[in-house]
């Protein structure tokens, strides 16, 4: 998987901080043995940690609660879509030469905000974040 298409590092800490909990198949996880974070799916997470295969039970989504037990340090690393599923269906995406724009068009306590980056993941994760900060969304 190319990073491009999941969260930054430094947004999957935010995102960690302000209690994703969402399912994501992919993780940002701190190899201890290379000294550096890895961008890893669900399923190398599960081998690292038993070095056997198995599997979580539930497809190949683990949630954060999981992937804590397995003592790594770690930070969820969503796709575009599994941001989208945590979102009210109010957003309103455009794009603007080359930035993106989020606005919560219909959600009480939120109207006309926006967020804009070059980045429409990153511009989506912003949102999440100003809208969990506001208690907007669970």
């Amino acid at each position: 998987m190319d990073s491009k298409h999941v969260v930054s590092l430094d947004l999957a800490k935010k995102l960690s901080e302000a209690g994703f909990k969402n399912k994501t198949e992919f993780w940002w996880v701190n190899r201890i043995d290379i000294g550096e974070y890895r961008l890893i799916n669900t399923r190398e997470m599960i081998l690292i940690e038993y070095r056997e295969p198995c599997y979580s039970g539930n497809g190949t989504y683990v949630t954060n609660d999981i992937v804590n037990g397995f003592g790594l340090p770690h930070y969820p690393a969503p796709l575009a879509t599994e941001i989208l599923e945590e979102l009210p269906p109010t957003m309103l995406m455009t794009q603007i030469k080359s930035s993106w724009m989020v606005s919560a068009t219909d959600l009480q306590g939120a109207e006309g905000h926006q967020e804009i980056d070059k980045s429409l993941l990153d511009a989506l994760v912003q949102m999440w974040l100003y809208l969990k900060k506001e208690g907007l969304i669970k």
